[in-house]
């Protein structure tokens, strides 16, 4: 009976070390909570640079509808200020192939970010 006793239940120091390594994982895993924010901030800006890409290829296929755009047109638009980031899209218009009436437009969106460049770029088909 008394050797039951003395088996049962946790000794202090096993749980000192227990405490001890619950305590590391608990700190390795809160240092990667900063680079996660980061890493979700990053993929923010390729999305809204994605985004106006978008809507300048859009707009040149809607434009391209109603007025036929000149191949070998290049553009930059003004810059987009969304958030503390500045970002600027520009355009170029060529044929699609020799022989073809469709032209491809091609669109850049390029941002600074803390002194690195960034950009995403998207192409389709224009009248």
């Amino acid at each position: 009976m008394q050797n039951a006793l003395k088996t049962a239940g946790f000794s202090v120091v096993e749980i000192i070390i227990s405490l001890l390594l619950v305590s590391v994982a608990l700190i390795s895993i809160a240092s990667v909570f900063p680079r996660i924010t980061g890493h979700k901030e990053a993929i923010r800006e390729v999305d809204i640079a994605y985004s106006l890409a978008t809507d300048v290829l859009e707009s040149l296929y809607n434009q391209s509808l109603t007025t036929p755009i000149e191949a070998g047109l290049d553009t930059c638009l003004g810059a987009v200020e969304k958030g503390a980031v500045s970002f600027t899209a520009c355009y170029s218009v060529n044929w699609a192939g020799s022989g073809s009436f469709m032209k491809e437009a091609f669109v850049t969106v390029k941002w600074d970010k803390l002194g690195r460049d960034h950009q995403v770029s998207l192409s389709g088909v224009v009248k």
